[in-house]
C-alpha cells in the first residue's frame, strides 16, 4: 500500500485586506452572554493504563459541564486500548458563557462518570479561560488515577505541542482536544502530524523493512492479511503506516535495534514518520558534490539513492537543502523505475552539464529537533522549512524565542507561513554554521512557568519578539522581562538583554540625545497626567506634534497629534488648549485619521503613562517630511550592514511593517546617504552611546536607527538634517527576508519566496550573527 508522495502542505485561515484595514480580525469577540452551544472535537489519547497497569479495552471520552448533567458529550469507544484515536466532534449544548469543561476517558465497560474506581483512566478541567474567545487546540496531560490534580484558570494545563510524537508507556496519559472559537471555528493544529504512535499487539505486522540509513527502518512493502494491513482498513487517513512510510521507534528501541525489538514479540508500540518529497536543484558550477552515495543492490523493491554522507564545504551541505540520510527517487531525464546505477549516471551527468535536478524523499522533520526538550511548550509554528539540519555534537546549546500572536492575521505582521518570524530559519542557520545547535520554542503567557524551565536548559536565547506582541497576547511584557533577568542571572546567555532595552529602546531615548546635531531640541517627556495634560496642551496649541508612548513597537500608541483648525500660536507658550478644543489624532500603526477633543485623547494617554516596566510619553516636533519616508540603519553591534529606505504607501504618514509601505534595501556604502552614513558612523554613534551610557562592547547584537528629514522642503542637499526617531532594540529584523512574510497578496510566503541573491546576503549576516554569538558564549566559558 503506497502512499501519494505529495510535498508537505499545511492550511491556513483566510483573510482578506478588509479585515486587515479594519483590524476587525486582530479582536476575537467575546462569547455572547447566556446559553449558547459550543462545538468540541474529541481527537485521541496516549499512554493509557488501567489502575493494575495491564492495557485497557476500548476506552470512550465524556465530555459535560461539571454539575451541568443536560450539557453533555459521549465518545464512541474506540478500538485501540493503547492509542485510541475518536475523531468525534459534536456541538455541547446548553453552554453558558464562563463554564469550564471537564473531559474524562474511561473503560467503555465501566462507564460512570466522575467514579474514580474501576475503568477510571484520566481527567482533566479545562477553565474557561483557556478557550473562551480564541479557542483551543492541543494536548492535555490527563491526571492519573493515582496523582489527581485539577487545573484551575490560575494554573492553567500542560499545553503540549499538538502532535503524537514521543511519549508512550511511563510518560502519563494525554488526551488531544479542540475547542472552538467565539467565530464558531476551531484553531488550526498547532503542528502538523508529522508523527504519530500505532500499537499492536505483537507479530507478525507484515512489513518489510530497509535499515539502509541506520537510523530508520524504511517501509518497503505493507503485506496484505497482516496486522499492519488490517489497522489501514480502519484507521483514519492520517494514522494509516503507508509504504515509504519510516518508523523511527518501536518502544524504546531506535536505529538498527528496530528490527529486532519488532521480531521481539510482545506489545509494540511504534512511532511513525510519513515521507516528504522536495525538489532540490544544485549549480555545483565546478565544484565537488560532497555526497557519499550508496544503495542497497539486492533489494528490488526500490532503487533509491542514499546520502549517506555530506563533506563541510561540499556543494550540497552548502546549499542547506539536501540532508545526511535523504534518499534520491529521481532524475529529471531518467525514465521511471530506473535502476541505482543509472541514476547514478544520470546524477552525473547532470553535474558535468552545471545543473543538477532531483527529487528527494526524508522523513517528515519533526519541529525543533535538537539535544534540548522542548515538548513542555506548545508549538505555533507548521514547519521548519529551510532550516539546516542541527550539529550532531553542538558546542552550545540555544533556542530562538518567537511568539504567535493568536488574536491577529497570521499570528502577526511579520510571520511567514510556517508561522516563524521572517528572518528566523536564516538566523537559526547562522548559529548552526558556527557549531551551536538551535532550537525554535514559543512564549506564550500561558506557558511562562513551563517557558523558564525549559530555557534553563539552554546556554543561549535569541529573542525575536516584540513586547508589543507580547502584549497583543494577552501577555504581561514586564514579566516576560523579568523572566529574561532571571535567565540571565542563572547563566543563560540573552539577546537583547532586556536591560539594554530598556535603556535604549524606549522613546525617552529622544530625550536624551534632544541636544545632540541628531536630536530635535524641544523634545519633552511626561510620566503623570497632570505633566501630560500641562505639557502637550502647550506644544500642540503651537505646532503639530508626534506623542509617542515610551514602550511600543509597530506604530502602536505613536499618535500624530494636529489642530483641527489653523490657529496655532505664533510661539511655544502663547496660549494653552482648551479641554473642549477639536484634535486631528491618526495613530502610525494604520494612518487612519479621527477627530478627538483633548479630553478624550489625554484619557487614551493614560493607559501608556501608567505602563508596567517603563510607562511615560514622548513629545516630539511633527516633521511633515517624514511622510516621504525614512532611513533605518541596520546594524550588527556597532556594525552597519544595510540602509533601508522605508516609504509609507500613498497618503500614509508611517512606513510600518504590514501596513502597505514600500522598502529598498541599500548597500552600507550607498551614496545617496554617505553624509548622513558618514557623520552616523564617526560622530553621532559615540555621542549616543555616551548620552545613554552604553558601550560598544554592551551594543545589541541587532539593532537599528530610524532617521527622518527634519528640514523644510526645498533644503539643499548638502544642508539636510537627518534627525533620530528612534531605536529598535527589541526585535531588529533582517530587511532581505520580508519577501518571506505573510501577507494578503501573498499568502503562502515562506523562506523560499526570498529571492536568491537576497537569500545569499542573508545567509551572510545570519552566519555574522552566529558567530558574535559563538564569541560571547566562547568568552563566558573561558
Amino acid at each position: 500500500m503506497a502512499s501519494p508522495r505529495v510535498d508537505q502542505a499545511f492550511t491556513f485561515p483566510t483573510l482578506t485586506a478588509a479585515d486587515l484595514a479594519s483590524g476587525s480580525a486582530c479582536q476575537p469577540p467575546s462569547r455572547r452572554e447566556g446559553v449558547c452551544p459550543l462545538k468540541i472535537r474529541i481527537v485521541s489519547a496516549r499512554g493509557l493504563a488501567a489502575q493494575d497497569g495491564s492495557a485497557v479495552s476500548s476506552p470512550v471520552c465524556h465530555c459535560q459541564v461539571p454539575g451541568k448533567t443536560s450539557s453533555s458529550l459521549l465518545t464512541g469507544a474506540a478500538s485501540c486500548a493503547v492509542l485510541p484515536v475518536w475523531e468525534f466532534e459534536a456541538e455541547l449544548r446548553d453552554y453558558a458563557f464562563g463554564d469550564p469543561l471537564q473531559f474524562e476517558v474511561r473503560d467503555s465497560r465501566h462507564a460512570d462518570v466522575g467514579d474514580d474506581g474501576p475503568g477510571f483512566l484520566g481527567r482533566i478541567t479545562l477553565p474557561a479561560s483557556a478557550f473562551d474567545c480564541g479557542g483551543f487546540d492541543g494536548e492535555v496531560h490527563l491526571e492519573s488515577p493515582t496523582s489527581p490534580s485539577t487545573v484551575s484558570a490560575a494554573s492553567a494545563p500542560l499545553y503540549r505541542k499538538a502532535s503524537f510524537s514521543g511519549g508512550g508507556f511511563g510518560m502519563g496519559a494525554y488526551l488531544k482536544v479542540s475547542v472552538a472559537g467565539a467565530d464558531g471555528t476551531f484553531l488550526p493544529s498547532a503542528v502538523p502530524s508529522e508523527s504519530f504512535n500505532v500499537a499492536f499487539d505483537g507479530p507478525p505486522l507484515g512489513l518489510d523493512l530497509d535499515t539502509l540509513d541506520e537510523k530508520f527502518a524504511r517501509i518497503l512493502k505493507v503485506l496484505d492479511d497482516r496486522k499492519v494491513s488490517a489497522h489501514n482498513e480502519s484507521a483514519p487517513p492520517s494514522l494509516k503506516v503507508w509504504q515509504n512510510d519510516y518508523i523511527c521507534a518501536a518502544n524504546d528501541s531506535f536505529g538498527m535495534d528496530i528490527v529486532t525489538t519488532i521480531k521481539g514479540g510482545g506489545t509494540l508500540v511504534l512511532t511513525v514518520r510519513h515521507e516528504a518529497v522536495e525538489t532540490v536543484v544544485l549549480n555545483p558550477g565546478g565544484r565537488s558534490l560532497g555526497m557519499d552515495l550508496t544503495y542497497e543492490s539486492e533489494k528490488a523493491v526500490t532503487n533509491d539513492i542514499l546520502v549517506r554522507k555530506l563533506t563541510r564545504g561540499g556543494c550540497a551541505a552548502m546549499s542547506g537543502k539536501i540532508l545526511q540520510g535523504d534518499r534520491i527517487i529521481e532524475i529529471p531525464g531518467c525514465a521511471e523505475g530506473s535502476t541505482a546505477e543509472q541514476l547514478l549516471d544520470s546524477l552525473q551527468k547532470c553535474k558535468d552539464a552545471g545543473r543538477m535536478e532531483m527529487k528527494l524523499v526524508r522523513p517528515r522533520q519533526p519541529v525543533s529537533g535538537g539535544p534540548v526538550d522542548v515538548s513542555q511548550l506548545l508549538r505555533q509554528s507548521k514547519s521548519d522549512d529551510g532550516l539546516i539540519a542541527q550539529p550532531e555534537q553542538p558546542l552550545y546549546k540555544a533556542a530562538l524565542v518567537e511568539v504567535f500572536v493568536r488574536c491577529q492575521p497570521f499570528g502577526g505582521a511579520d510571520k511567514t507561513a510556517s508561522c516563524h518570524r521572517f528572518d528566523s530559519i536564516p538566523l537559526a542557520n547562522g548559529l548552526i554554521r558556527n557549531g551551536i545547535s538551535c532550537q525554535f520554542i514559543n512564549y506564550s503567557h500561558r506557558e511562562h512557568t513551563q517557558f523558564i524551565e525549559v530555557s534553563r536548559n539552554f546556554q543561549a536565547l535569541v529573542v525575536r519578539c516584540a513586547l508589543g506582541q507580547i502584549k497583543a497576547d494577552g501577555g504581561d511584557p514586564a514579566k516576560f522581562e523579568a523572566a529574561l533577568r532571571t535567565l540571565r542571572q542563572s547563566g543563560v546567555l540573552v539577546w537583547p538583554s532586556p536591560d539594554l532595552v530598556e535603556t535604549m529602546g524606549a522613546k525617552d531615548v529622544l530625550v536624551k540625545v534632544a541636544s545632540l546635531s541628531i536630536g530635535l531640541e524641544d523634545t519633552l517627556a511626561y510620566h503623570t497626567q497632570a505633566e501630560l495634560s500641562a505639557g502637550m496642551r502647550r506644544t500642540v496649541a503651537f505646532q503639530p506634534r508626534v506623542l509617542k508612548a515610551n514602550r511600543g513597537t509597530g506604530g502602536e500608541c505613536v499618535w500624530i497629534v494636529k489642530l483641527k483648525g489653523s490657529n496655532y500660536g505664533q510661539a511655544l507658550g502663547d496660549r494653552t488648549l482648551g479641554l473642549d478644543e477639536v484634535l486631528l489624532v491618526a495613530e502610525a500603526c494604520d494612518g487612519r485619521e479621527e477627530e478627538q477633543s483633548v479630553t478624550e485623547f489625554l484619557q487614551a494617554c493614560h493607559k501608556a503613562l501608567t505602563e508596567k516596566g517603563g510607562g511615560g510619553i514622548v513629545d516630539q516636533r511633527f516633521c511633515p517630511r517624514a511622510s516621504e519616508g525614512e532611513l533605518r540603519y541596520c546594524m550588527v553591534e556597532d556594525e552597519l550592514v544595510s540602509i533601508v529606505q522605508r516609504k509609507p504607501k500613498e497618503g500614509g504618514m508611517s512606513a510600518v511593517c504590514g501596513t502597505g509601505s514600500t522598502f529598498t534595501i541599500h548597500d552600507p556604502q550607498e551614496p545617496l546617504f554617505w553624509r548622513v552614513t558618514a557623520k552616523f558612523l564617526t560622530h553621532d554613534l559615540e555621542q549616543i552611546l555616551q548620552a545613554v551610557a552604553v558601550s560598544r562592547e554592551q551594543l545589541p547584537l541587532l539593532w537599528s536607527a530610524d532617521f527622518i528629514n527634519s528640514s523644510p522642503a526645498g533644503t539643499a542637499l548638502m544642508d539636510e538634517r537627518w534627525v533620530l526617531a528612534e531605536f529598535n532594540c527589541a526585535c531588529a529584523g533582517l530587511p532581505q527576508c520580508l519577501a518571506a512574510r505573510r501577507r494578503p497578496e501573498a499568502p503562502q510566503a515562506c523562506f523560499w519566496d526570498i529571492p536568491p541573491a537576497d537569500r545569499s546576503e542573508a545567509r551572510r549576516l545570519g552566519e555574522y550573527v552566529g558567530s558574535k554569538v559563538l564569541r560571547s558564549l566562547m568568552t563566558l566559558s573561558t
